[in-house]
């Protein structure tokens, strides 16, 4: 819905009705971006972390869409695809995918060691 003044009205299973006014703010919801860290290919070293703007606090944060954490950072994330969501106290949201189109990507450096690199 838009912002702006609303009427709601409820209606019970006895017929009985409830008019109240409703006013939705323009509150402006979260920005984010996030910084992946370079991590070793098949080991589950990976991090993000989440830099999130504006909204209303507190700020949760979720990767792929599971459960809501307040801190911003991931650890233990093997290589793979990830988006991270904000969500701020309104309910807003913002999504960012990380990195390079969404994936660690694993490329050989010396000696065969693979390294996950952004």
């Amino acid at each position: 819905m838009l912002p702006g003044n609303y009427t709601i009205s409820v209606k019970d299973a006895n017929g009985c009705i409830n008019v109240l006014p409703a006013t939705i703010l323009n509150s402006p919801g979260p920005t984010m971006t996030v910084v992946p860290t370079t991590t070793y290919c098949n080991s589950p070293n990976g991090v993000l972390t989440a830099i999130a703007a504006g909204g209303t606090a507190p700020l949760q944060y979720s990767i792929n869409a599971n459960n809501y954490q307040l801190s911003n950072i991931f650890n233990g994330l093997p290589a793979g695809s990830y988006t991270v969501t904000v969500k701020d106290a309104n309910g807003c949201f913002s999504n960012a995918s990380q990195c390079n189109n969404g994936k660690f990507t694993c490329t050989n450096y010396f000696r065969n060691y693979n390294f996950c690199v952004m």
